[in-house]
Parts: structure tokens; C-alpha cells; sequence
């Protein structure tokens, strides 16, 4: 699997498939401080859209 494969499936599986995951990395990532100012509770997944390098736009399966 190349980094790019690698680091597209860490991030997809992170922030696609698990809330409590996805909620608990935001806020160590966001630090204490600014996590306070967020509501988590309300927190939902949403469809994304992908770019490659060069900022074209790809789908999922393409990622």
C-alpha cells in the first residue's frame, strides 16, 4: 500500500466510520482550551469531497 493509500484510509476510517473516535481525536487535536468552545454532542458525519495534489477533485474510491 503506498503513504497515499495509507494516509487516505487512516483519515477516512477515523473520521467516516466511528463518532466517538472521531469526536475523542478532534478534541485531543483541538487542545483543552479550544475543544471547550466546541459542541461535540452535535457532532455528524457529512459527505466529503476529495482533491488530489494538484487540487482536483476525486472520489472516495479514487482517495
Amino acid at each position: 500500500m503506498s503513504k497515499r493509500a495509507l494516509h487516505n484510509a487512516l483519515f477516512i476510517a477515523a473520521f467516516t466510520r466511528n463518532v466517538k473516535l472521531a469526536t475523542e481525536l478532534l478534541k485531543f487535536l483541538l487542545g483543552q482550551e479550544r475543544a471547550a468552545q466546541f459542541n461535540f454532542r452535535t457532532l455528524k458525519f457529512e459527505t466529503t469531497v476529495f482533491t488530489d495534489a494538484e487540487g482536483e477533485q476525486i472520489t472516495r474510491e479514487q482517495a
